[in-house]
């Protein structure tokens, strides 16, 4: 129990000092990479070849059937790169320079505060390695997932990361940021600086926000943020305590521009259609994960999101779910970010199959993110 009052104490101290700012681009030691994988010549790297087998779920059978095989690559972790915990991969198809090769894809190397670009894909072939050129691009605060803020060409001005790191030190014993995370814009321009956008006020702005996922709906310049601890539903480590002090849940962000340094004009809870904010609950967990889903054709101020809830700290077990949620901005496309509303007007249960029915009786999917194809 003494143990257990310093670690609290030690937090709160921590919040209220709460120093430093690590996010920059590549360090001139790694290169000095821009955000954009520009100034650096990288490191060529390997992926080794996999065949994996394909199995396919039956809805009248309610079994996963044989479908085949598909052809992988996977590079593993090294000294002194991203070790064990690599997150959110974002693909920039708009940068391909065929229309058969793979795009430079960023990926978060949420352990080591780093992000990396992966580009100069050789072509794919069964069996064979596949090379790419590997760059730090950026650091951040244990970052997770990026978001790509592009001008009116498609050329890349920055990203904005989502960072969180739980336990507020970004490295022991003698930490460079005492910070919970937020989303932050890394600019490409080496002339600018960073510049947290969330949280944005009071408290939370002062602490600091566990932050895993951010996207955002070009059309609308309204983006969103997955507030989500990794022991959420875990008890005794999660508390009703927690979900008063440190919610566990779904912001929203109006912007007045996506094309450059993002802003956040309007914050707020996402609410569902019953006004209900959604957050963390006792046997769901939060939203861990979130991506935009196809926009009305009808209604270009209309759009759907799922959302993928997490929560429970363990292997195998835990929960784990998904909504597909039908937001609706009033305003218009057109409208001051001040003047637009954000409302829900529809959610239902998503993917019942695969989170319900396939994982074995007393054992979870484990689903915590989710990428929307061109269907």
């Amino acid at each position: 129990m003494a143990s257990m009052r310093a670690v609290v104490l030690a937090s709160a101290f921590s919040a209220a000092v709460a120093i430093g700012d690590i996010c920059r681009h590549g360090d001139k030691k790694e290169g000095g990479c821009l955000a954009d994988g520009w100034g650096c010549a990288g490191e060529q790297v390997e992926f080794q070849a996999h065949q994996l087998k394909v199995e396919r779920w039956n809805s009248s059978s309610e079994k996963n059937l044989g479908y085949g095989t598909i052809e992988s690559y996977a590079l593993g972790a090294a000294p002194g790169t991203w070790q064990m915990y690599l997150h959110g991969p974002m693909l920039r198809p708009s940068e391909s320079t065929t229309s058969t090769g793979i795009p430079p894809v960023y990926v978060s190397g949420t352990w080591v505060g780093a992000i990396y670009r992966y580009d100069n894909f050789s072509l794919p072939k069964p069996g064979k390695p596949m090379t790419a050129t590997q760059k730090v691009v950026g650091h951040a605060l244990s970052p997770s997932t990026t978001w790509p803020v592009e001008d009116a060409t498609g050329k890349l001005k920055g990203l904005l990361v989502a960072e969180g790191q739980p336990w507020w030190f970004n490295q022991v014993p003698i930490p460079q940021q005492v910070y919970k995370g937020g989303v932050e814009y890394l600019p490409v321009n080496d002339q600018e600086k960073c510049e947290y956008i969330f949280p944005d006020a009071g408290w939370h702005k002062m602490m600091g926000q566990v932050v895993n996922t951010v996207d955002c709906h070009k059309g609308t310049n309204v983006c969103f943020f997955t507030v989500w601890k990794f022991y959420d539903d875990q008890r005794p480590i999660w508390s009703n305590t927690s979900q008063k002090i440190a919610p566990d849940c779904l912001y929203y962000c109006i912007s007045d521009r996506l094309d450059e340094r993002p802003n956040c004009a309007k914050v707020g809870v996402v609410r569902d259609e019953h006004g209900e904010a959604i957050c963390h609950k006792d046997g769901r967990g939060a939203v861990h994960g979130m991506t935009i889903g196809n926009t009305d054709s009808t209604d270009p101020n209309q759009f759907d999101i799922l959302l993928v809830f997490t929560g429970g700290a363990t292997f195998t077990g835990g929960e784990s779910s998904m909504q597909k949620v039908r937001v609706h901005i009033e305003g218009g496309v057109n409208a001051q970010a001040t003047e637009k509303q954000l409302s829900v007007r529809k959610s239902e249960p998503f993917a019942l199959d695969l989170f319900s029915k396939l994982p074995p009786k007393g054992q979870d999917a484990g689903g915590d993110h989710a990428w929307v194809d061109e269907t």
